[in-house]
């Protein structure tokens, strides 16, 4: 089958993670859209679609580099632009981890009472995919906040979780259903609404874990509010970024009498000494997905899980391009990991 064929989606990988966009054209049993992404000595990106993709519809994949956000932004735009100008019919994108996430609002300066002069990064992120690049539409994996979701006017967003995932493999090793006390923890207010739907559907416990921002990428653990004594916990997160919330959070949760801590999280971006840290606490195991690529954590299967993604997602792009309702292959990840 060629690449500029209808019947299949087309799959293009930019530099950030060519790994998870192999193992979707793997199971879609189609090759990887040949593309040249070059940088030149001053720092521009050079972008060539090596194939014609006419009439086509594209997916490109994507994610946030750690060091490089701004450069992968600015590389999807160009592959968005090349696919116009090449008369693709329509282009979506598979953003695995949504850049400036975490700055989606003014956040109000307390000691002058009025908003911080910043803008909402995630706004124009959104902008720049919707407008720009022109988009049909936008797959991401666990928004940091789904509010992100109301800032595309016409291109759609899919916000896919990854918790099913997660859990079930919780399952799979033993930590869950298997009659031991077992409650679950969210780090911080953010994360309350995704540990209690997790509870409630796997019918356990969760606690709220009561941390203070202290500055950006800092913060510290005030309190723990519900019974950890005795208990496996399990924290979970959207993000783990420096580690340093989740070590502290876990030395608390053993302190109160946790015997075991895990750990899940759709992204891990390991910023600074993040791995070296998280491998010298006393954390069972932290389990994530491979959404933003980190070869040092895969050296360390005593401490770290990375589950692939690739499987939902090309789940999802397979519904997309068929015009089938996701929320029947999300409602079929949930009540897999239910049996």
């Amino acid at each position: 089958m060629s690449n500029g064929s209808n019947d299949k989606p087309v799959i293009i990988s930019g530099s950030t993670n060519i790994k998870v966009a192999e193992q979707i054209s793997k199971i879609l049993e189609c090759d990887l859209f040949p593309i040249k992404i070059e940088k030149f000595a001053n720092g521009e990106i050079g972008v060539l679609l090596e194939k014609t993709v006419r009439g086509s519809r594209a997916f490109v994949v994507q994610t946030s580099v750690t060091g490089n956000v701004n450069d992968n932004l600015i590389e999807t735009g160009l592959i968005a632009d090349a696919l116009k100008r090449a008369a693709c019919k329509s282009w979506y994108l598979i953003q695995l981890i949504y850049p400036y996430e975490r700055q989606d609002r003014r956040e109000n300066d307390k000691e002058k009472n009025r908003p911080k002069r910043r803008p909402v990064s995630a706004r124009f992120v959104a902008d720049f995919y919707e407008k720009l690049c022109g988009f049909s539409g936008v797959v991401t994996i666990h928004l940091h906040s789904e509010q992100i979701e109301g800032f595309f006017d016409k291109a759609y967003i899919e916000n896919i979780s990854a918790i099913p995932l997660l859990t079930g493999h919780l399952q799979e090793i033993g930590v869950l259903n298997n009659g031991k006390k077992v409650s679950f923890a969210g780090p911080d207010i953010g994360a309350v609404k995704m540990i209690a739907d997790i509870s409630e559907f796997l019918d356990y416990d969760y606690v709220i874990i009561d941390k203070r921002r202290t500055g950006p990428g800092k913060s510290k653990v005030m309190k723990v509010i519900g019974d950890v004594a005795g208990r496996i916990v399990v924290i979970g997160d959207d993000q783990i970024d420096g580690g340093g919330t989740i070590i502290s959070a876990a030395d608390k949760l053993f302190e109160m009498g946790a015997l075991e801590v895990y750990v899940i999280c759709t992204q891990f971006v390991g910023s600074g000494n993040a791995v070296k840290n998280l491998l010298n606490s006393k954390i069972t195991k932290i389990i994530t997905t491979d959404t933003i690529p980190n070869d040092l954590i895969l050296k360390h299967p005593e401490k770290f899980t990375v589950l692939p993604i690739a499987p939902l997602m090309t789940d999802v792009i397979t519904r997309i391009f068929n015009n089938r309702s996701l929320q029947e292959a999300v409602a079929h990840k949930i009540n897999s990991t239910a049996n």
